[in-house]
């Protein structure tokens, strides 16, 4: 009950966190470079400061005037850009959620316009506090150049450090929507893992039933007619099967070796019922023993052959299974020399056209562990008797390509 509850809260947790994502940026111009943050005024004031540092050695220390006029002029200057930027900072908060040509075109007149106040200001604080005339406002359009680069610079590094902080979040976002898609991913594979399992449980669940119905009649039948060493050994046998069947209840492939464990205890069964009359013969090749089948896949198909071929067959009936490894393909026959099945005149491809519970179990399981990746074929045999084949893959190998 708790696995359920915990993958809800984890769902939960990770929405909620990329709810929070989506927020953040919005919260960036409010809380971080909010005029009240220090993080904004650090960045303020180190541009302002780079600026006059570079205005001393550029051009006061370069044209060597070393004047404390022209140093005081410097200093004033950048205090004055440092005011006129706040409300362009303002302003850029303001329109950032708007189309980014309206941003642009807005940007482009707030560093026209306040390029032009601050040469203004700055030109005639220079001529108030130097020895300069006014013939130095003929030089405006230099004084105003240089003054655009300024304001220019400062809005490209607004822009750059939004801008980062904007590839940052997304990036913080899409790892928590990859994150989120792969834990839902693994959920819904668990899932899809615990409903295959159920499935195949339910399937196997089966196989035991029907079996333990048909031969607990066959020991009523003897019981009946008064054979009771023939029911007690029917029984002994069945109790060995059961046992084996019930502690083998695996939902995994099993190896091949011990599957015909499992169908010899049950052909051990059959013998007392058909006494001499039954030859089984087993032709297994050596490198098929370790390959992995779904449990109990041999039995309902050589239970049918002891239904519809020996129990026809007043001579000795004969049946041999046999498995063998052609091109990393698994082959599995079972021959009988019994009527065969006279009303079909091509192969078939499927269990699913008979009505009885095992063939059916066995193509659904087979379905379930192997998708398509398997066939089936039954066909009349040209001596007699009816061939059934199961081709199942080994190592994943595709079957359908192999032409088989």
């Amino acid at each position: 009950m708790d696995f359920p509850n915990s993958n809800s809260i984890s769902s939960a947790e990770s929405v909620a966190q990329s709810d929070v994502l989506d927020r953040r940026f919005s919260l960036f111009f409010s809380r971080k470079l909010r005029l009240g943050s220090s993080l904004f005024w650090i960045m303020h004031g180190f541009y302002w400061s780079s600026f006059a540092m570079t205005s001393y050695l550029t051009l006061n220390l370069w044209y060597g005037t070393g004047q404390w006029s022209d140093v005081a002029h410097t200093l004033i200057q950048s205090l004055i850009g440092f005011v006129l930027i706040l409300p362009m900072h303002q302003l850029y908060t303001k329109i950032w959620f708007r189309s980014i040509g309206f941003r642009f075109f807005i940007a482009f007149l707030a560093v026209v316009i306040f390029s032009n106040i601050w040469t203004f200001i700055r030109m005639y604080l220079f001529t108030v506090m130097t020895d300069a005339d006014n013939t130095l406002w003929l030089e405006f359009g230099g004084w105003y150049f240089s003054s655009i680069f300024v304001f220019l610079g400062w809005t490209a590094l607004y822009h750059v450090i939004f801008y980062y902080e904007l590839a940052h979040i997304e990036r913080q976002k899409r790892i928590v929507l990859l994150s989120k898609a792969r834990h839902e991913k693994v959920m819904r594979l668990g899932a899809e893992k615990l409903a295959s399992d159920a499935r195949l449980q339910m399937l196997r669940y089966q196989l035991n039933p029907h079996f333990l119905f048909n031969t607990l009649n066959a020991i009523s039948a003897y019981i009946t007619v008064n054979e009771a060493d023939n029911a007690k050994s029917m029984i002994q046998r069945l109790s060995h099967f059961l046992r084996y069947s019930l502690e083998d209840s695996a939902i995994e492939t099993i190896p091949l070796s011990q599957d015909l464990d499992a169908l010899k205890l049950y052909i051990a069964i059959e013998e007392v019922r058909f006494s001499d009359r039954l030859q089984v013969t087993f032709d297994i090749a050596d490198d098929a023993f370790n390959v992995k089948v779904p449990s109990m896949i041999l039995q309902p198909v050589v239970e049918n052959a002891l239904k519809f071929a020996v129990a026809f067959n007043e001579g000795m009936s004969e049946l041999l299974v046999s498995a063998n490894i052609v091109d990393n393909v698994l082959c599995l026959k079972v021959q009988d020399n019994g009527p065969g099945m006279p009303d079909i005149d091509t192969n078939l491809t499927s269990f699913m056209q008979f009505s009885g519970v095992g063939l059916q179990n066995i193509e659904n399981r087979l379905r379930v562990f192997y998708n398509d990746n398997y066939r089936v074929n039954l066909v009349n045999r040209d001596g007699g008797g009816l061939e059934v084949v199961l081709l199942l893959p080994c190592d994943g190998e595709d079957v359908l390509d192999k032409g088989l």
